[in-house]
């Protein structure tokens, strides 16, 4: 046991693929809760490598020896927010267990030129990219999304409505303003 604490501190990502947790996840960000239907909120900057089902070069061992692909996404240079359901589960000894992680809003390539095609987006802007920080408003059912980015011209601010399913750009900000 001391040699495994030991190793967990040390090699925390290889120790955590040999007991089967996923070590696929690319740039994970930011991160904010639900308390009303018991949701977390992921933002995702990269979705490459391991997380696709393209596929990475290096894939872990889980304990069993199988390879790991926990996660099989389409790549996507524009990124996403995830949404998890959680539970309590007492024989985890945890109020906060995930049971299922989906995609909620996604960034979608296309270009649009502008300034006499001096300025690209890379990615659509009326669609996020880049999602960097996240809050949610628990009253008003709506989750912020705010954008680090260099494929947008212009980075935003989003208000995204879980349960309308809205997205609606609340503010526009100079490239890598975060």
């Amino acid at each position: 046991p001391e040699l495994e604490i030991i190793a967990s501190r040390l090699e925390t990502r290889r120790y955590a693929a040999l007991k089967g947790a996923t070590t696929e996840f690319s740039k994970s960000e930011g991160l904010t809760f639900d308390p009303i239907d018991n949701r977390l909120f992921m933002a995702i900057a990269q979705i490459k490598g391991g997380m696709t089902d393209e596929g990475g070069k290096w894939r872990p061992k889980s304990e069993a020896g199988s390879n790991q692909e926990h996660i099989r996404l389409s790549r996507n240079k524009c990124r996403a927010v995830f949404a998890m359901d959680i539970i309590p589960d007492r024989t985890k000894r945890s109020e906060y267990v995930v049971t299922n992680m989906y995609e909620l809003v996604r960034g979608e390539e296309g270009a649009r030129w502008s300034f006499n095609d001096l300025v690209s987006n890379r990615c659509d802007v009326d669609k996020i990219s880049g999602p960097d920080n996240l809050t949610f408003m628990p009253e008003y059912r709506t989750l912020i999304i705010s954008e680090d980015t260099d494929f947008h011209q212009n980075n935003a601010v989003w208000a995204f409505n879980v349960s309308s399913r809205k997205l609606t750009r609340i503010q526009t900000m100079p490239e890598y303003a975060e």
